[in-house]
């Protein structure tokens, strides 16, 4: 900002929800001799509290907290341009690299929020440049129960619901305590500051690492052993909210991977460490199919995942208007696919209950299955599933070839029950 007198400010402007000018804060702390610095403090009021200003660097210095700490804000804002500390062709042939820098970075910003928030405790926001922009790539929220980090090689957007600084107690993970007089000497040996502080609490933390939504991942073009799998990103099976499916892996190689389904038939394996997909595919897509030699039925929804008998391992379990399927992977490779059929679930045996009194009663005879057009089919997936189908709530290995599911009779009075999947002959038996 350059003013009338030419000075030269590092300013930072926010606009209210009107698109109005609520607060010009000019930076206080500048290493410029071309910028001159501001004199007051940053904060602003909003409908839900005061938020704090620091930019840069300023958040690294505990003088420039305290004037915005005596307003109690509900949250402190840090908008940044760290610079890089990486060279730019060394990140570019070892990403891995710049992972550990943004490791680092991490836990730096952790330990100065909350040696700058012992006496009055609020969300932190450092909102950083991407890498590719000049910044670090480095945006993180700090709150006493967790932290989310969002790096980004790029511009990209994220959202992320803070908490008040009220909510921290009734959030926080369980084994929270104050601290003893030998836990606040060992404390104090890493930060002498520790010493003042009687009423120091300590507990386990979480930490996120944001993912990029599988969504997104399927628009692009994937190649893998001479196969070729793309998803339209514009088709009607992927409009609205699709629900994903999590799970924690380890590679034959031990790394540490997630496996996220979604319900339409997304796949993608994500690498925890370097932070970027190692595989993605479209169950659905025509050529995965035909590679595979089976057919992901119109209709058909992903509704549980869960592990298989080695680490690197993991089986899909969906339902369609025919009835269940199951796919085991192993990393990125089918091994497995196994379709019951409707008339393999032993019906007479699937209890229900009075709705109203909860009493058992003789199983209500319901249609499972009904002869439709594939638009018919997939207007039900689009509407929440199809009338009276079965959901996979829960599925689990008991030996090679067999699996323990859960399964809800959607649409009827049949209660959730258990069943014993056998995937060699494609049949399955109640358990009781």
């Amino acid at each position: 900002e350059k003013t009338p007198d030419s000075k030269v400010y590092n300013t930072c402007v926010v606009m209210n929800s009107q698109g109005e000018i609520q607060i010009r804060y000019r930076k206080q702390l500048v290493n410029s001799l071309s910028e001159s610095a501001g004199t007051e403090p940053g904060f602003f009021e909003t409908q839900f509290g005061c938020v704090g200003l620091l930019l840069g660097t300023e958040a690294e210095n505990e003088a420039m907290w305290a004037p915005i700490l005596a307003q109690r804000p509900c949250l402190v804002l840090n908008p940044a341009r760290a610079p890089v500390q990486l060279d730019a062709a060394l990140a570019k042939a070892h990403p891995e690299l710049q992972v550990a820098a943004w490791h680092d970075g991490f836990r730096r910003i952790e330990r100065l929020v909350d040696k700058y928030t012992r006496n009055y405790v609020c969300p932190f926001a450092r909102i950083d440049a991407p890498l590719r922009s000049g910044g670090a790539g480095l945006t993180v929220v700090v709150e006493q129960h967790r932290s989310v980090i969002a790096p980004c090689w790029g511009p990209t957007f994220l959202v992320v619901e803070t908490s008040s600084p009220t909510e921290f107690v009734s959030k926080r993970l369980p084994g929270w305590h104050k601290l003893t007089i030998e836990e606040r000497i060992e404390a104090a040996s890493k930060d002498r500051n520790q010493t003042v502080h009687e009423e120091l609490v300590r507990g386990p933390r979480y930490r996120l690492w944001t993912f990029r939504q599988p969504a997104a991942a399927m628009a692009w073009v994937f190649q893998r052993k001479d196969a070729h799998w793309s998803s339209d990103p514009d088709s009607k099976s992927r409009s609205g909210i699709e629900r994903c499916f999590m799970l924690p892996l380890m590679s034959q190689d031990g790394r540490q991977l997630y496996v996220v389904a979604t319900q339409a038939g997304g796949l993608t394996l994500w690498d925890l460490r370097q932070k970027k997909d190692t595989f993605t595919c479209d169950m659905g897509s025509a050529n995965f199919m035909n590679l595979h030699q089976f057919h992901f039925v119109i209709g058909s929804v992903v509704t549980a995942i869960g592990p298989w008998h080695t680490r690197s391992q993991f089986i899909v379990a969906a339902c369609d208007p025919n009835g269940l399927s199951f796919r085991v992977f192993d990393e990125g490779n089918l091994l497995r696919v196994t379709a019951i059929h409707h008339s393999k679930i032993p019906w007479d045996q699937w209890p229900s209950v009075d709705a109203k009194s909860g009493q058992p009663r003789q199983p209500k005879m319901v249609p499972m299955h009904v002869m439709r057009t594939p638009e018919d089919a997939m207007a039900d997936v689009m509407s929440r599933g199809p009338r009276n189908s079965l959901n996979v709530n829960f599925v689990h290995p008991l030996d090679l070839y067999t699996a323990i599911v859960v399964v809800e009779a959607v649409g009827s009075d049949r209660v959730p029950a258990a069943f014993l999947i056998d995937l060699d002959g494609g049949t399955a038996e109640y358990i009781d």
